[in-house]
């Protein structure tokens, strides 16, 4: 385990949203930190990086993946992976302007079943300088305003 960091398992919140944040990852690799001070994920530079959340899936939906992040330009385009054992999202990642300046990214969608399963997020291919610093990942159901909080 990372210093910082606390590992542990996602639940959705009242909104239906399931919120995985840096501190609650568990990371592996020989470049990847917990940013204790920025509350985020940094030092992204290995294809052997990766971080995995714990995460119980409520219910069936595509769920769109948002990305609470920063990129500087110069590292944009790095692919990254967020996977289950069955189901796989691939993005390449914007830049942000500026590596201080953060964003909001909805990158794509996620197919996801009713139970626990483990998410990682990798990059598969060799980096440019730092995938990216990552506060958080939201899963949002595609209709969260109809989201039935009683099944």
């Amino acid at each position: 385990m990372h210093v910082g960091n606390a590992p542990q398992e996602i639940s959705a919140g009242a909104d239906g949203i399931l919120m995985l944040t840096a501190e609650s990852a568990e990371l592996y690799g020989p470049s990847i930190v917990y940013d204790q001070e920025m509350s985020q994920i940094a030092d992204w530079k290995s294809p052997d990086d990766y971080a995995e959340w714990k995460v119980n899936v409520p219910l069936w939906r595509f769920w769109n993946v948002e990305f609470d992040y920063a990129c500087d330009d110069s590292a944009a385009g790095n692919l990254l992976r967020l996977a289950t054992h069955t189901r796989m999202m691939s993005a390449r990642v914007p830049g942000t302007g500026p590596a201080e300046t953060r964003r909001r990214w909805m990158a794509g969608s996620v197919e996801l079943f009713p139970r626990p399963v483990t998410l990682r997020m990798s990059a598969p291919e060799g980096i440019q300088f730092s995938l990216m610093n990552l506060r958080a990942i939201r899963l949002i159901p595609p209709d969260e305003e109809k989201y039935d909080k009683s099944t």
